[in-house]
């Protein structure tokens, strides 16, 4: 479990690159992968809105990135779910209980 929520970590800060990439595309209009902004303006922008831009290292910003980041999140996040579950089940835990047709879930 311990990997696996390191991994999510790992994920979530690259989804959270992502969405400042999108951030800085859509809301302020300075799309990074702009070829008139030069890559250490790029960077820096990222830095302030408290992204680790050396984490996504020398890339070009562009959409598929943002989706491959945001896709790899998801999928991290269902595995970390999933696990949680399982450790659940394992530790003797009901996940779900109906109650009146209402599924409630209990720790």
């Amino acid at each position: 479990m311990n990997d696996t929520i390191k991994d999510l970590d790992a994920a979530l800060a690259d989804a959270d690159a992502a969405l400042a990439i999108q951030f800085c595309s859509k809301v302020l209009r300075k799309p990074l992968n702009s070829q008139y902004m030069m890559v250490e303006q790029r960077r820096k922008l990222l830095r302030e809105l408290g992204v680790d831009a050396d984490r996504l290292g020398a890339v070009d910003y562009t959409q598929k990135l943002v989706s491959t980041r945001i896709q790899g999140f998801c999928s991290m996040y269902q595995e970390f779910m999933k696990k949680t579950v399982d450790l659940k089940r394992e530790m003797g835990f009901d996940t779900h209980r109906v109650r009146s047709g209402i599924l409630v879930e209990v720790a």
